[in-house]
């Protein structure tokens, strides 16, 4: 939740229904964005440091995209199908910062400095493993799970690998 606004996601009629509270969830307003008519999103991500809220998903007619809303009623969609292919899966962002995994045709984490306006692939992590790469910022270090191996980056320029949770491999075995 950011700014006190709590949004949660469903769908309707293959639309996307947006569910926002501004007092705790104590009441909610429902809404469907024409920005995000016929979306399918299966990542939601809250960026504290620029109070957006961030979706992944893809659209029918433009494959891998991305929206932000500070508000969680105006949306801005950005395409990136003609940079990171046709399934962007997870997000995380800081800022200007956004770095998204995809699969299964580009699979690899694909990082932008401007707000989605161009796209590089870090080469420093390997780029076979499972079809859906867990992608999330802990502690400010973005991590990565392939497979049963975590990463981790400070700065997205290169990788170390941790070790993973027992959780973690006992999911992935």
């Amino acid at each position: 939740a950011g700014n006190g606004i709590m949004l949660a996601f469903s769908y309707l009629s293959g639309n996307v229904v947006v569910a926002r509270s501004i007092d705790a969830g104590r009441t909610w307003s429902t809404s469907s964005p024409a920005a995000l008519a016929g979306a399918t999103i299966p990542e939601r991500w809250y960026d504290a440091d620029s109070q957006r809220f961030w979706l992944c998903g893809s659209l029918p007619s433009d494959g891998s995209s991305l929206w932000y809303s500070s508000d969680g009623i105006t949306w801005t969609h950005i395409s990136a199908e003609s940079s990171i292919g046709s399934r962007a899966s997870r997000i995380a962002a800081s800022g200007d910062l956004l770095v998204v995994s995809a699969a299964p045709d580009t699979w690899g984490i694909w990082i932008s400095t401007n707000l989605g306006a161009t796209w590089t692939r870090t080469p420093a992590l390997p780029q076979t493993g499972i079809a859906e790469p867990f992608l999330g910022r802990w502690n400010g270090a973005f991590r990565v799970a392939v497979g049963t191996t975590l990463y981790s980056s400070p700065d997205l320029s290169a990788w170390t690998s941790i070790s993973a949770p027992a959780a973690l491999q006992a999911f992935a075995t």
